[in-house]
């Protein structure tokens, strides 16, 4: 109760300063102009303001606080400035070295090493596949254990059956894609 209390009081307090806050600025603008609206008849600015949405008003008052602080710069200032302009000559560059030939001593070792990290990868990726095809083999049982359980018939043939039938599915890929790594991994042996 309390934390709502605190939450409705820090939203309420904000808010009644803003809105205080556009009172005041909508008061100075009566006072100082008129505004003319597009048919040519003149409003005062209590009367534009009051058209106006809070994001409009909004931006009028930081604009208004803001002032004309910009500056353009023109062709007859870049003209009249005495700033440096500095220009660098292109200088040509080095030439590499080419890299060595490699030898046949460097062929075979990076051979050795790429079929290393092939066999690496093929290793993981049938590791990979047995741990999913192990979990797909939990989700399934639990799946058969639950519509023996359930007494609701709806429930089990329309719910747990589609999952069953899902969990089946998927498990059938994982098998695949397990004697597809098992394949891969006993070629690269």
């Amino acid at each position: 109760m309390l934390r709502v209390f605190l939450t409705a009081l820090l939203l309420l307090v904000p808010a009644a300063l803003f809105a205080a806050d556009d009172r005041a600025t909508a008061q100075q603008e009566t006072s100082t102009r008129a505004e003319k609206s597009d048919d040519g008849e003149t409003t005062s600015a209590a009367e534009a303001s009051a058209k106006d949405s809070p994001l409009v008003r909004a931006a009028k008052n930081a604009k208004a606080k803001r002032g004309a602080k910009t500056v353009v710069i023109t062709d007859a200032d870049v003209k009249s400035s005495k700033g440096k302009l500095s220009i660098i000559s292109s200088r040509e560059l080095p030439k590499m070295e080419e890299p060595p030939a490699e030898t046949p001593a460097n062929q075979l070792a990076t051979v050795q090493v790429s079929a290393q990290k092939q066999k690496e990868d093929a290793r993981a990726r049938y590791e990979r596949a047995q741990q999913e095809v192990a979990s797909l083999e939990r989700t399934l049982r639990t799946a058969e254990e639950n519509y023996y359980n359930e007494d609701d018939a709806t429930i089990r043939d329309q719910v747990i059956e589609a999952r069953f039938d899902r969990a089946k599915k998927k498990l059938d890929n994982a098998r695949e894609e397990l004697a597809s790594a098992r394949e891969a991994l006993q070629k690269l042996d």
